[in-house]
């Protein structure tokens, strides 16, 4: 299956630090490690590359995808949309699979884009794996945790997944499909870090406290990858 996985932005270009986005990577590489089916992956940045849907249009053209899978956040509704909507008039069967934190927090809402198959809640690696075997092989999916999608019409919600306690089982993200390089000058995003070799790491995942505007993807038991993984 080929895989298409796109980072959203804002039609605004607003001024936000670009950084690597790391949520995306981590999926490419669960998938690489975790999936029964073949798969080729290719990830656009849209931000990064400064990509309009016109731009994302050839992108799908050349690369033909027969999944795209986009991360989002609440602001970067309409493109989302856009996004979709040229997608399926691209290739009606390709599916669309939505996560991140607007994918969380609101899935109904992101489900009411009829151009929206499926969306992944929460944490996303084994889910987004398990799923794109699911497709793939022709298997059932009615039973995979962590998805919601639209069947006849209504919005069905599998069960919740369990958070990964181990984080030291989830692979390195696949750093391949980027130009690391050309991250390293953001001076919007530090200027300490102007001008510096640096990339971006998980050392762990959730957080103790009770913020209210947090979308709380990792849940509130704080996890911790070992020393020597992060090392």
């Amino acid at each position: 299956m080929r895989i298409l996985l796109v980072r959203t932005s804002t039609p605004a270009r607003m001024l936000v630090p670009i950084v690597p986005p790391l949520g995306l990577l981590y999926l490419a590489s669960a998938v690489r490690e975790w999936c029964q089916s073949q798969t080729e992956i290719r990830l656009v940045h849209l931000m990064k590359r400064n990509y309009g849907i016109d731009d994302l249009r050839q992108e799908i053209t050349a690369f033909r995808p027969q999944m795209v899978g986009l991360s989002t956040l609440l602001y970067e509704d309409r493109t989302l949309q856009d996004i979709a909507a040229t997608v399926k008039a691209y290739n009606s069967h390709c599916w669309i699979v939505v996560g991140g934190p607007q994918a969380t927090l609101y899935p109904q809402e992101v489900l009411k884009d009829k151009n929206v198959d499926f969306v992944v809640i929460g944490e996303g690696e084994k889910t987004f794996a398990e799923l794109v075997d699911c497709l793939a092989l022709d298997h059932s999916f009615d039973k995979l945790s962590g998805i919601a999608y639209r069947q006849s019409h209504q919005i069905i919600f599998n069960p919740p997944r369990p958070f990964i306690s181990e984080l030291d089982e989830i692979p390195f993200p696949a750093w391949d499909l980027i130009r690391l390089e050309d991250y390293l000058w953001h001076p919007e995003a530090s200027n300490f870090l102007a001008e510096r070799n640096y990339a971006p790491i998980f050392t762990s995942r959730a957080c103790p406290y009770s913020c209210i505007y947090c979308h709380r993807i990792f849940g509130k038991g704080w996890r911790a990858r070992s020393p020597e993984n992060v090392i």
